[in-house]
């Protein structure tokens, strides 16, 4: 492991590169698998309902709980997320029970996704993220494919699949307790509490939404992936309707996902020298993928949904404050799962038609205008932030003089 990430230039112990590949595989490879699939294999259930409905809601306030305490303590509720992911896998086709426990894990999802982003903001530097983060996602997409791929096959266990769940969160629930109580070459429990003092969780949450909406670089960004992520949500329920089978139709997009793993992962010095490009060129995938209305090999595109989750990653990691991540994280991603949402729910209600995968493509061509002209790069060596009470400033830390500290992640200083 050391060699591979001498060889990639990563200055990172494998210890922690290792617990970051984990939780990432638990959040690309299997929570965003889960949601993109929709439904298990009894025929009408409604996964989007039982547990994608409960996430979106419960992102809306995770965050600001999460940024109140350690963020291992909340990845410990990986759990009972994956204890009840094997019950879920012994009563696939009972509704009653799966209409219990969907609810219960996209819950604990809500929380243990936002502690998994918060985590990886905290312990990496800004000039190595995009490479980071670029060798972890690719891997994780591989995982995520192999999912795709094997949902696909005619030899699909849904049993085995939810097993196969339920042991890698578990296994991600063992290095969140390693976390806790082993100590390591490197401080990785990283941030300093915000002062919540005398405010509600209202207003927390209320301060982050704004803090998102008035910031320039969110507001465009924002704006420009809920465009997108509603029309990919449109895509999902026609696909590649009246063109092929939907077995050939995941098929296509397990390719996707591996496509966006090589992509990510040569992509990663490209993302530390500007965050931009790498958005730009997942929305141009985002577009071209409506080709898998008319082509089944359109569905290959869908690489542009992972390789534009990754790049917002990035782009909050950069410009959040390091006490505050974890809530404009839960903002960001309750906001563009709720028009992933809306826009299912359309493509679900309409009989499938070219005008809709046409419609799918002028909607993500807009946000990919925005992006284009208006989008701003976050790789700066200062940010201030506009929050209450008072700003924050956000200071890279000067290098580091010695080979010992350099092995150490730092986050960013918070000044008030």
């Amino acid at each position: 492991m050391s060699n591979f990430l001498e060889r990639l230039e990563i200055n990172m112990e494998k210890k922690i590169f290792s617990f970051l590949l984990v939780f990432f595989i638990i959040f690309l490879g299997i929570d965003i698998v889960s949601i993109i699939l929709i439904q298990l294999p009894t025929p009408g259930f409604p996964v989007i309902y039982g547990y994608v409905l409960p996430l979106i809601i419960v992102l809306i306030f995770a965050g600001a709980f999460v940024d109140r305490a350690r963020r291992s303590w909340f990845l410990l509720l990986l759990i009972p997320e994956s204890l009840l992911t094997f019950v879920l896998a012994f009563n696939i086709g009972n509704s009653a029970v799966e209409w219990i426990l969907w609810p219960f894990i996209g819950i604990l999802s809500a929380f243990t996704i936002v502690g998994m982003l918060a985590f990886f903001a905290d312990i990496t530097k800004m000039d190595q993220r995009g490479k980071i983060a670029g060798v972890v996602t690719g891997i994780a997409c591989i995982a995520g494919a192999a999912v795709l791929s094997w949902f696909s096959s005619t030899l699909f266990s849904a049993i085995g699949l939810m097993i196969v769940f339920a042991v890698v969160k578990l296994i991600g629930a063992a290095i969140s307790l390693y976390m806790l109580f082993a100590k390591t070459e490197e401080s990785i429990d990283t941030v300093p509490t915000v002062d919540a003092e005398g405010r509600s969780i209202f207003d927390v949450i209320g301060e982050s939404f704004s803090f998102v909406w008035d910031n320039p670089k969110f507001r465009t960004y924002l704006i420009s992936f809920a465009l997108i992520f509603l029309a990919q949500g449109i895509l999902v329920p026609i696909g590649g309707a009246g063109q092929t089978t939907i077995q050939l139709y995941q098929a296509m997009a397990s390719i996707g996902f591996a496509a966006a793993a090589l992509f990510l992962i040569i992509s990663g010095p490209l993302l530390d020298k500007g965050r931009k490009q790498i958005v730009i060129y997942g929305a141009i995938l985002a577009i071209i993928s409506f080709l898998s209305y008319f082509f089944p090999v359109g569905a290959v595109f869908l690489a542009g949904f992972a390789v534009l989750l990754v790049a917002i990653i990035i782009v909050i990691s950069d410009i959040s404050p390091p006490d505050r991540r974890a809530r404009y994280f839960s903002v960001f991603l309750s906001f563009i799962l709720a028009m992933f949402f809306v826009g299912y729910l359309i493509g679900a209600a309409l009989a499938p038609s070219p005008w809709i995968a046409l419609t799918g493509v002028i909607i993500s061509g807009i946000a990919f205008v925005l992006i284009y002209l208006w989008g701003e790069e976050t790789n700066l060596e200062e940010v201030t932030f506009p929050t209450s009470p008072a700003p924050f400033t956000i200071s890279t830390p000067p290098p580091s003089t010695s080979d010992d500290e350099d092995n150490h992640l730092v986050p960013p200083s918070v000044e008030d």
